[in-house]
């Protein structure tokens, strides 16, 4: 037996009821470093009744503007104007993660949700600079969705060994979100020493060191000059004088530095004065 019409229209009347207003939030998804402070901004367009955030690693809050506690406080214009905003004062990697802010209004029976991603960067991220805007193309096929992402960014060679971080967001996710990462290896030659590189300390009859820290990926061959003479080293970033005579103090030392992307001279001299005041 069919329903009558006014029995097929109340179910849908309670529901319309219960839904809850639509939360804005200002930032859903911010990147930080553990330390750092951050302000998140959940609002509606009417006064709240309360505002209650969760966020991982940390106890639940309630917030007003007289809120006062060591990590959380809030922030905005208060309740009154419908803001629900917080400012974590000191990031943690405990933090990293899905936050939630629930907002009760006086006029609504149910809570309104609003949720932002937290992520905590804690390994060496390869910064912003440089880097154009993604080009995003979004794939739909049937019931599957795909989003793909490419970023064009010239590198340079303080890259090397840094990480490109993917993360990404969907309710599917035990977390909220899932991320990847990807360890860059920059080829590059040799990098030049701008500082000055002579070395002092040195004492006639003494066994005397000379070392340098050569940046370059891949490991460079090394081939000293001392004198006008060469001796090579495969790897090799050290000079050793079996006993330093005045003579050594007078000679040029030339490191040579190569790769297949290319090569580096380093000249270094020696003394046996005391390192110059104020030189680090």
């Amino acid at each position: 037996m069919g329903l009558r019409p006014s029995e097929s229209i109340k179910p849908r009347l309670s529901l319309i009821k219960l839904l809850a207003a639509q939360v804005e939030v200002e930032r859903k998804e911010i990147m930080v470093l553990p330390g750092e402070n951050v302000t998140f901004m959940c609002r509606v367009g009417v006064p709240l009744q309360y505002c209650r955030i969760e966020i991982p690693g940390l106890r639940t809050y309630n917030l007003n503007k007289g809120s006062i506690d060591k990590d959380v406080s809030y922030y905005g214009e208060g309740l009154e104007a419908g803001q629900c905003g917080f400012r974590i004062n000191q990031v943690q990697d405990k933090n990293n993660g899905n936050i939630k802010c629930s907002l009760g209004l006086f006029s609504e029976a149910t809570e309104s949700i609003g949720n932002m991603q937290l992520v905590v960067a804690n390994d060496d991220l390869v910064n912003d600079n440089g880097l154009k805007m993604p080009t995003v193309i979004d794939l739909a096929k049937e019931n599957l969705q795909s989003k793909l992402q490419n970023m064009t960014r010239t590198l340079q060679a303080t890259d090397n060994g840094k990480y490109l971080r993917c993360v990404a967001y969907h309710p599917a996710y035990p977390r909220g979100y899932a991320e990847t990462k990807r360890q860059l290896d920059i080829k590059f030659a040799p990098l030049p020493i701008y500082e000055p590189t002579d070395k002092f300390g040195y004492q006639i009859g003494r066994v005397g060191l000379i070392n340098l820290t050569i940046e370059a990926n891949p490991k460079p061959q090394i081939e000293w000059t001392v004198g006008g003479q060469k001796g090579r080293g495969k790897y090799l970033v050290n000079l050793r004088i079996a006993a330093i005579n005045k003579h050594d103090t007078e000679n040029d030392y030339i490191l040579t530095a190569y790769n297949d992307l290319g090569s580096q001279d380093y000249r270094i001299k020696i003394s046996t004065s005391p390192e110059p005041e104020g030189k680090c």
